[in-house]
């Protein structure tokens, strides 16, 4: 590219030249971000492990900006070789949560992913908003998998667990949460959850909304 129009033939396609286009492809919001990453990917031509590899020696920098980026970016290119690096990051405050939807995009629903989001979840380090994100993409990649009996309850635990810890619990989030959980609206499931929140503390705007719900279900006969 004209940006690196000084380096020779020979030097564009070694794993140096292909991380510097990696790294620049970062700094632009629209247009040449994007073709610049699509330039490094297809430098690396059908060796799909290498570009892999260059994504996973960059997310071990120091740059917490950059390490996101590229946590994210081995959600799409990466393998199961890269999930315990993944695993490592899960308690990173700055982008743990891109390491828990990268280990879901690779690995799915499993015992030990439905463990790590569990984990995630009950961290207080982490903000509250993320961790609520990261409980609905949970239970929506639950909803879109053919999982059996026990592994799907595990889901349901996990985020039943969470619920009852969230202080900011809304009915804005209540709403988002009702379709993903087949009878859950009108569940003594969701009336345990709103004692449970009820306890915590809750603004004065999430009070009235887990009160009248509350009032709502426990005059509903399951």
């Amino acid at each position: 590219t004209a940006l690196f129009a000084q380096e020779s033939q020979e030097e564009q396609t070694t794993d140096e030249w292909i991380k510097r286009l990696i790294i620049r492809s970062g700094n632009f919001i629209h247009g040449n971000g994007g073709q610049m990453f699509s330039h490094a990917r297809e430098l690396c031509g059908a060796d799909t492990n290498r570009f892999t590899r260059l994504l996973y020696e960059l997310a071990q920098t120091n740059d917490a900006r950059l390490a996101g980026r590229m946590v994210r970016c081995l959600g799409t290119y990466g393998t199961a070789a890269q999930l315990p690096f993944l695993y490592s990051q899960v308690s990173n405050t700055q982008y743990g949560v891109d390491a828990v939807q990268s280990i879901l995009e690779i690995e799915g629903i499993t015992s030990n992913s439905v463990a790590m989001v569990d984990g995630y979840l009950s961290n207080t380090n982490m903000v509250m908003p993320m961790r609520e994100d990261i409980c609905l993409e949970l239970l929506r990649r639950r909803n879109q998998t053919n999982l059996g009996s026990e592994l799907s309850n595990c889901v349901d635990q996990c985020a039943f667990r969470f619920f009852g810890s969230d202080k900011v619990y809304s009915e804005w989030y209540d709403e988002l949460v009702q379709p993903l959980i087949p009878g859950y609206k009108y569940s003594r499931r969701r009336l345990n959850v709103l004692q449970a929140v009820q306890q915590l503390g809750l603004t004065k705007y999430n009070d009235v909304f887990v009160t009248n719900a509350i009032n709502e279900l426990v005059a509903y006969p399951e």
